[in-house]
């Protein structure tokens, strides 16, 4: 959108800068007129026109000095832009990186164009210390400090020891859950700084962040190779590599238990920012003073392998024997290749014959999903949505939670909330 209206305004600008005369042509030609009426014909000399004609000077006006320095800004602004592009960023992301530190430049020129009140110049002092608090806080990590566990064939999880320093006094804030880091390795790039939602309960989380990890992706696929081929050639952890991380984010969906009833739609290893919402609601529950009006939690989970049904299974297994484990329920939506005939016998068994899993071969309507859960409870309830997974089941389950609350909104509220990226 800001690129937009640059583009709009450098046409005015040209427009104003060349053709000057042509925006006020027909006001300079009434005051030629009016003066003759006044004056009468014979009476409208030269230079009272003349007079006249000069109070006529443009409203906006374009000088070469603005017109050069509004090219360059422009110039800068369109190389940006082509290099944020999707189909070069994710292949080229040093020159992405690097051509992007040209917004210097674009503020500089933006500056000398149209000047610098005093807003931009707050502006610009609160990116300065943003930037410098995440810089202050960034902690590194040597191999021999950082504990791996391959969860299935295609996600790992990491356990980094808790660094605290000085700055993450001032800068953390409660809830404990809806947390993100960014992650960077320099053995594969010292620019690409990666956003993970951090998951494990409570009492992982004392002394650890708990990140659970595709190895899918390329970034994320080079960096299982690394890790696991370091941890086998140098068993002792002696230094192979580092990792480094920043201090901690909160996402909008750290929010979400204020809501009367909690839905939660995950893809895969999305289960990862729910499993400390799932502990930390359960945990609360189970106090006397709670801190949350939640009822209930649902869980909608949409996956291809069954072994990471064992970590939603392991945070709730210490409340099997509470009442609190009704406040839970999960719906598992395999869509695996491999046909399993015993699914629901399997899931159950996970879950040690509770009965809080219904099991599927197929993908969900989430649609009927809203629906099946909502129309339980009365009237005005709250509901809050957050959806972790791929961009094609986040936007579904945003948009079908936009139609459902637009179609219920006299009687339900539907509040969708947005986590990190994975």
């Amino acid at each position: 959108m800001f690129a937009f209206w640059s583009f709009i305004h450098s046409i005015e600008a040209f427009f104003i800068y060349y053709y000057p005369n042509a925006v006020y042509l027909n006001s300079i030609k009434y005051s030629h007129n009016k003066v003759k009426v006044a004056l009468g014909e014979s009476k409208a000399n030269n230079s009272v026109l003349e007079t006249n004609l000069q109070i006529q000077t443009p409203i906006f006006k374009a000088d070469n000095y603005m017109l050069v320095t509004g090219i360059l800004a422009m110039a800068l602004c369109t190389i940006v832009l082509i290099t944020s592009l999707p189909i070069i960023r994710k292949k080229y992301y040093e020159v992405f990186y690097y051509i992007h530190h040209l917004f210097i430049g674009i503020v500089i020129a933006t500056i000398l164009h149209a000047g610098i009140p005093k807003f931009r110049i707050v502006a610009i002092i609160i990116y300065c210390l943003h930037k410098l608090i995440n810089i202050i806080s960034i902690k590194k990590y040597s191999n021999k400090e950082i504990y791996i566990r391959r969860i299935s064939e295609n996600s790992i999880m990491l356990q980094l020891p808790r660094k605290k320093k000085t700055v993450e006094k001032y800068t953390q804030f409660n809830p404990e859950f809806g947390k993100y880091i960014f992650l960077c390795c320099p053995q594969i790039s010292k620019f690409q700084w990666h956003a993970f939602d951090l998951s494990g309960t409570k009492s992982d989380n004392i002394n650890y962040d708990t990140l659970i990890i595709s190895t899918k992706g390329r970034w994320t696929n080079k960096l299982h190779q690394m890790l696991v081929k370091e941890k086998l050639l140098r068993p002792n952890g002696s230094p192979g590599f580092t990792l480094l991380t920043t201090r901690h984010f909160h996402s909008a969906h750290s929010y979400i238990l204020e809501n009367d009833v909690v839905i939660l739609v995950a893809g895969g290893v999305g289960i990862s920012p729910m499993i400390p919402i799932i502990d930390e609601y359960l945990s609360d529950s189970s106090s006397k003073n709670s801190n949350y009006k939640s009822k209930k939690i649902y869980l909608i989970w949409i996956c291809r392998d069954l072994s990471l049904v064992s970590l939603v299974a392991e945070t709730v297994s210490k409340y099997y024997t509470s009442d609190i484990i009704n406040n839970f329920s999960i719906k598992v939506y395999y869509t695996g290749k491999t046909v399993i005939y015993d699914l629901n016998f399997q899931v159950l068994t996970i879950f040690q014959n509770q009965h809080i899993a219904q099991t599927y071969a197929h993908k969900p309507d989430i649609y009927k999903v809203y629906t099946e859960i909502i129309k339980k409870y009365e009237k005005s309830t709250n509901v809050g949505v957050c959806s972790v997974g791929s961009k094609e089941l986040t936007s579904y389950t945003k948009a079908m939670s936009v139609k459902w609350g637009r179609e219920n909104g006299m009687c339900f509220r539907m509040n969708y909330y947005k986590a990190s990226l994975m």
